[in-house]
């Protein structure tokens, strides 16, 4: 992964789920989809969630195609980072 992360468009990233779909019955590697049960749910922040589980705030989680992936995976928990408007060559920190 580079160091700059480009929009892709809704239509481009919709057009590459289905091709795969359509061509390898997965959509961004996923083979089988979580079916949640309706009968079973969890409550968080006062809300009703089907699994507890979820990726972690990372620059790889927040590609729209890891997003997608998860929740077809079985993820209902998602942790955002905010946007920063320093990035890259303007941010002066050092990467690991």
């Amino acid at each position: 992964m580079g160091d700059r992360m480009t929009p892709i468009p809704f239509g481009n990233l919709m057009n590459w789920a289905m091709t795969e779909r359509t061509k390898r019955q997965t959509v961004f590697g996923v083979r089988k989809e979580y079916k949640a049960d309706p009968a079973k749910n969890l409550s968080i922040f006062g809300e009703k969630i089907e699994t507890p589980y979820g990726p972690a705030a990372g620059p790889n989680t927040q590609l729209a195609q890891n997003i997608i992936a998860a929740y077809l995976a079985g993820s209902r928990f998602f942790e955002l980072k905010t946007v920063q408007i320093l990035d890259g060559e303007d941010l002066p920190v050092n990467k690991p």
